[in-house]
């Protein structure tokens, strides 16, 4: 499964020091605790970058001059409630047994933390977290800035 990995940070970046597959982020251990490959994107990098702030549109507005993301004060309950009702559901229908298997315990993770989808990479502090994560720690009003984006397949 290909994925993305976009670099979110808090001051705006140089192209030039935009993350690449062969930068500081593959020192950051994503590669292999996360995915066993991480390579530039090779496709029309607007395209990439229409993609994710199509898939944010409901919780940040984007700023094409800036290249950021401002992140809206509800982002967290939009981002979360479809996610939340899944792991409901998942823990609702979970008996014991299905709770002694692996494939239960896995879908009860994925509800909490989708690892299998984007990442964000802070190069300020070379570390990574799941989108979820991100969205979870993100400061509300606060200008988050795009950086590089990289493909990555787990």
């Amino acid at each position: 499964m290909h994925n993305r990995v976009i670099e979110l940070t808090l001051e705006e970046i140089d192209e030039d020091n935009f993350m690449s597959e062969g930068g500081a982020f593959c020192d950051s251990g994503f590669v292999p605790s996360v995915a066993y490959y991480v390579s530039d994107i090779e496709e029309d990098i607007e395209q990439e970058v229409n993609d994710i702030i199509d898939q944010l549109k409901e919780i940040a507005d984007y700023n094409p001059e800036r290249r950021s993301f401002t992140f809206h004060e509800n982002a967290k309950l939009v981002w979360f409630e479809e996610k939340y009702k899944n792991f409901l559901d998942e823990i609702t229908t979970t008996s014991f047994i299905d709770f002694c298997s692996e494939y239960k315990v896995n879908r009860i993770s994925n509800a909490l933390e989708d690892k299998k989808g984007f990442y964000v990479y802070h190069g300020y502090s070379d570390s990574y977290e799941s989108m979820d994560s991100f969205i979870r720690n993100l400061g509300v009003d606060t200008e988050y800035y795009l950086g590089g984006i990289l493909s990555y397949k787990a």
